[in-house]
């Protein structure tokens, strides 16, 4: 139960910060026009976000070490301290590829990635536990399967370099109402699909959630 509750908390605070750690910005792949600035905009907003989820992640990582000895060091040390700061910059980078590569219409592609991804996260969890009986069975295969949308992100901008039309600085300063009104509202609907992991986590211990 110890290693479930670990896991459930992990991907809980990665959920819950990975969507807000962007600042939004991948939503600029929706709104901007369909036309070659558009799109250039789009691969830019694709990359800004993906930058700013990694920088968070990293910024996490003191948050992970605290997190660990606050609920009395629970699973691996290493899994829990850089498990959550990599979930919270992949999960903020899929959120990007997942935007941008609906912009560019590649629906199916997106279907079969999700596939491959929910699927590999199982068979990986199964034959991973056999060899390695704890909390990495769990979060290891978890979290090289989340990386398949970086690999696709990566893939993406290679295809399509980005023409920048703009400075990064004012492309945030462009488009900063994202973080301030989508990212509270992004915030308040992750919390409240994780509210009960948190609540019995912190009131009776990991092995209540898990």
């Amino acid at each position: 139960p110890d290693d479930f509750g670990a896991l459930a908390l992990m991907s809980a605070l990665a959920a819950t910060v990975g969507t807000i750690a962007s600042g939004r910005y991948e939503m600029v792949c929706i709104v901007a026009p369909h036309d070659e600035v558009g799109n250039a905009t789009a691969r830019q907003a694709a990359s800004v976000a993906s930058w700013l989820s990694v920088f968070a992640g990293v910024l996490f990582t003191g948050v992970s070490v605290a997190l660990y000895l606050g609920f009395g060091g629970v699973g691996e040390p290493s899994v829990v301290i850089f498990g959550i700061p990599v979930l919270i910059a992949l999960t903020g980078i899929g959120g990007a590829q997942v935007l941008l590569d609906t912009r560019l219409g590649n629906y199916g592609l997106l279907a079969v990635l999700t596939v491959v991804r929910s699927v590999g996260v199982v068979i990986g969890q199964v034959t991973w536990g056999h060899f390695h009986p704890s909390l990495s069975a769990l979060i290891v295969p978890f979290v090289a399967f989340s990386a398949i949308p970086l690999v696709r992100l990566l893939w993406l901008l290679r295809l399509h370099p980005a023409r920048n039309t703009m400075t990064t600085k004012e492309f945030l300063s462009r488009y900063r109402t994202y973080p301030i009104f989508q990212v509270p509202a992004a915030l308040a609907n992750s919390l409240s699909s994780n509210i009960i992991v948190f609540a019995l986590g912190g009131a009776y211990g990991v092995a209540s959630v898990g």
